[in-house]
């Protein structure tokens, strides 16, 4: 239990700093185009964090949002999630 606990502050303490740096770099590129369509693919427990990172007037562009883990698929299996969306 005091591992699981760990674990959890662990991933905690990390989520911060990169969603500080995940802001810092993602804002200037959503500030400089429009997006017709926003598809978000994250970590478990991230997807709610990330999709509040995106401005106001982008929101109605979020099309889709899945939790897990895909650093292992293929970015055409990535495709066919948001083609079947």
């Amino acid at each position: 239990k005091t591992e699981t606990a760990l674990v959890h502050l662990k991933s905690q303490l990390l989520r911060v700093p990169f969603l500080r740096e995940l802001e810092k770099q993602l804002l200037p590129i959503l500030r400089t185009q429009a997006y017709a369509s926003i598809y978000i693919f994250s970590p478990d427990g991230l997807s709610k964090h990330i999709a509040e990172l995106i401005p106001r007037q982008l929101k109605d562009s979020i099309r889709l949002v899945v939790s897990g883990n895909y650093m292992r698929f293929s970015p055409l299996f990535l495709l066919e999630k948001v083609a079947t969306a």
